[in-house]
């Protein structure tokens, strides 16, 4: 609308931002939808490049660039990544066993209490195990907005121990926090792709999200039979130490890894 350019049909956009599956649209309303789609992005990006030659020629080469790896993205997009069945099923077996036995430790230090009431888990802290409040930069305990003794998880990994007891306490509840995390944000979703999915994910790739215009991506949420819970994963800031659950979907194809010494350094200087 800026560019002065038609906008897309408004009922069809109605439909999809309402849930209704594009499969279950009248076909010649998707198939309008989809070509004034194309030729309005086009219309676009022609009255972009106008501004950008009249406003910053320097920018073109950066345009270039970005269109030359769109394709690539959507070919990465539509074919998603591959998981190791067996490779993932170990793994997850491994630490939801490790994630039970910090639980049972963590209830020998806490036994009935409720993890979920802020007041019980304060009382719990600073009363029964002695922990002194954490302090902010003023010297001032760091408290919630009614002024009650903070017990939120941010607070809690500023817990200074001063014995053996609160020492091997903070030990099992860091670890413990850690794996939940490694669970929840990872794990349940790969046996998921990998048990439902045949191992294969895809995600969606954001080339204008970052503010150092880095990719970013975003998951696509699945809900899985196994638990009926909706999770997603991204393509990037997966834990390093679950690279090795990724294969090749076909025993004829090979995965490789790139890199380079001061990669991005060496291509700032070509494209400069």
């Amino acid at each position: 609308k800026r560019y002065g350019i038609q906008a897309k049909d408004d009922l069809v956009s109605t439909l999809i931002k309402g849930g209704v599956c594009p499969s279950e649209i009248h076909r010649p309303w998707l198939l309008k939808y989809c070509i004034q789609d194309v030729n309005i992005t086009e219309q676009l990006f022609k009255a972009q490049l106008e501004w950008v030659q009249k406003n910053n020629p320097k920018l073109l080469a950066v345009i270039f660039t970005r269109c030359l790896l769109t394709p690539v993205l959507a070919d990465i997009e539509f074919n998603g990544v591959h998981l190791d069945r067996e490779l993932v099923q170990e793994e997850y077996n491994q630490t939801y066993e490790r994630f039970i036995e910090l639980t049972s430790e963590l209830e020998h230090f806490a036994g009935g209490l409720n993890w979920n009431s802020p007041a019980q888990v304060a009382e719990f802290l600073y009363d029964q195990f002695g922990f002194a409040e954490p302090k902010d930069r003023r010297g001032n305990p760091i408290r919630t907005k009614g002024g009650k003794r903070s017990a939120s998880v941010a607070t809690l990994a500023l817990l200074s121990p001063r014995n053996k007891r609160q020492r091997d306490f903070i030990r099992v509840y860091k670890e413990r926090n850690k794996i939940k995390a490694a669970l929840d944000k990872n794990l349940e979703f790969f046996v998921g792709a990998a048990e439902e999915q045949d191992g294969v994910f895809t995600a969606q790739f954001n080339q204008t999200v970052t503010r150092t215009h880095r990719l970013s991506s975003s998951g696509k949420g699945v809900t899985f039979l196994r638990d009926n819970k909706k999770r997603s994963v991204q393509f990037q800031n997966l834990p390093s130490i679950y690279k090795r659950l990724f294969s090749a979907r076909k025993q004829s194809w090979k995965v490789g890894e790139g890199d380079g010494a001061q990669l991005e350094f060496r291509v700032a200087a070509f494209l400069g």
